[in-house]
């Protein structure tokens, strides 16, 4: 233990709930801990939040029994980050430590919030890429996103009852985010992240005030208010290797020279020379800013492609 030390995690931690009970004896945790986490990812847990709400969720069942296997149902591992463990549901026997799910068909979204226990505030939405080919990204991994993202009044008040609801059920205090499908002009709920989400490094190049210190504040029983932000939109993509690559020194160093600022990079994740990677894994994370988000998309498409010929 370490009295005075505060920490908070990112990224699939809140898989290894073994982990994470035994890190929150060392100093403060500002966030969800072991429990609290458990509970928000559990997919059953929601359909009690659902009652009477604006929003909508997708059937789950924790069996496949009966289910039909044309593709119309993902089968989900319980413990899984950035799309990992999902598939198309094609018939065989039930799996331990997965679930499955009506699957939907829209547009990938995702809101971050900022809980402060009785309630949440909505620190942004974006949009999400899920294995879009142009990244070389395969099934349902998560491989970038754009925002904030616009949606109608509608949805904006189906998100802000989202974060109400999860919040104050779960008792989570500062950063999380639900991912969610929209169709229909619904919001359908697929899953939270009780935790830092790979939005808030996109939502606060829009932000005035950063989304950590709003989640210390919250963290700490504050009540926090998001500020107007401005109307440019920003995005990022991941390149997954076209096929096993090493990295060497002359395009580490160029990277590294044409990634800017480091506070808003146009290169980010950029793999030291000599690295080797397989082929299907991240290589690194291209950033771009436009006026709108299919903007964004186009010039980060052009990015990816420059680099892959270097590779």
């Amino acid at each position: 233990s370490r009295p005075g030390l505060r920490w908070f995690y990112t990224g699939g931690l809140e898989n290894h709930p073994k982990v994470l009970a035994r890190m929150q004896m060392s100093g403060q945790l500002l966030g969800a801990g072991a429990t609290q986490a458990a509970h928000a990812r559990s997919p059953f847990r929601l359909t009690r939040l659902q009652a009477n709400a604006e929003w909508d969720l997708p059937e789950t069942r924790r069996s496949p029994a009966g289910l039909p296997t044309d593709g119309t149902w993902l089968k989900k591992k319980r413990r899984s980050a950035g799309g990992s463990g999902v598939s198309l549901w094609r018939g065989g026997p039930p799996a331990l430590g997965y679930y499955y799910q009506r699957r939907i068909d829209g547009i990938s979204a995702s809101a971050v919030y900022i809980g402060h226990r009785d309630g949440a505030v909505c620190y942004g939405v974006t949009r999400q890429l899920i294995g879009a080919a142009w990244t070389g990204a395969q099934g349902f991994a998560y491989c970038g996103t754009s925002g904030p993202w616009p949606v109608s009044d509608r949805v904006r008040s189906q998100i802000e009852q989202i974060g109400d609801r999860v919040a104050t059920a779960f008792k989570l205090d500062g950063l999380f985010g639900v991912d969610f499908v929209l169709a229909d002009d619904t919001a359908w709920v697929v899953e939270i992240n009780p935790r830092y989400t790979a939005s808030v490094e996109i939502l606060e190049r829009v932000a005035t005030i950063p989304a950590i210190t709003m989640h210390l504040a919250a963290c700490r029983g504050q009540r926090v208010t998001v500020p107007d932000t401005e109307t440019r939109c920003h995005g990022k993509a991941i390149l997954y290797a076209p096929r096993d690559v090493r990295i060497d020194a002359a395009l580490a160093e160029r990277l590294l020279a044409e990634a800017g600022d480091w506070h808003s990079p146009e290169w980010a994740d950029i793999p030291p020379a000599g690295t080797a990677i397989p082929a299907g894994r991240p290589v690194l994370t291209a950033f771009a800013s436009a006026t709108t988000c299919e903007e964004v998309e186009e010039k980060i498409k052009g990015q990816l492609h420059l680099l892959r010929d270097r590779l």
